[in-house]
């Protein structure tokens, strides 16, 4: 856990450029170096990118576990050999939540399965309630000095969060608590009060000569 004296800010990654997700990522990473408990929860998203790979190559015994339609994976470090590189993928689709195991240094929580076009509005809505609760919850728990809420703005420009529903939870946010928030369209009134803000902008993306999606890059 973080130092007694640990001040907590909130940090915004917004803007149509690549890399919000991935410097989030980075942040959390960092984090965990260090000592600290952070838990990445993934609005909108219901891909498996490397990310949860990594969750799951984190340790020998990784806990992974559902949350409502979605997926979670926690992980905790430990001295080990060459075993703890190897996947652990049959352990993906766990049904038991996993209870206090999930105070791991780094923990991914993603809310939604399946093909987010074929979904309905109100199939989203649930989903994102579900996510957004589970953020409250994990805010104020005591259990995480980072706590990442990825894609929540898209959640918001989609109508399925309210700006006050955003101000909620930066105001809950405890002092000694870390909060990342991330997607585009980041509205004004998040960008005055958060602490960092940093804008990507789009200057060249591949995207835009015919390169799809790649392994281990974009996902």
């Amino acid at each position: 856990m973080a130092e007694e004296s640990f001040k907590g800010l909130i940090q915004v990654y917004t803007g149509d450029g690549k890399g919000k997700t991935t410097a989030a990522l980075g942040q959390a990473i960092r984090a965990c170096g260090q000592g600290l408990k952070v838990i990445f929860i993934q609005f909108l998203k219901s891909q498996e990118g490397g990310e949860h790979n990594f969750a799951a190559r984190f340790k020998l015994q990784t806990d992974c576990y559902r949350r409502g339609r979605g997926l979670a994976m926690t992980g905790e470090r430990e001295p080990a050999g060459n075993e703890a590189i190897l996947p652990q993928t049959q352990k993906r689709h766990c049904e038991e939540p996993a209870g206090n195991k999930a105070i791991l240094p780094f923990e991914i929580v993603q809310f939604g399965k399946g093909d987010l076009f074929q979904k309905s509005e109100q199939e989203l809505l649930q989903e994102t309630t579900e996510a957004y609760q589970f953020a409250q919850k994990a805010l104020v728990s005591g259990r995480y000095d980072l706590v990442i809420l990825d894609e929540i703005f898209i959640a918001h420009w989609r109508g399925l969060l309210s700006l006050q529903q955003l101000l909620d939870l930066m105001q809950l946010k405890p002092g000694n608590v870390e909060l990342i928030m991330t997607g585009r369209k980041a509205p004004q009134e998040v960008v005055k009060r958060a602490d960092l803000v940093t804008e990507m902008l789009v200057i060249k993306h591949p995207f835009s000569e015919g390169v799809q999606q790649r392994k281990g890059i974009e996902y």
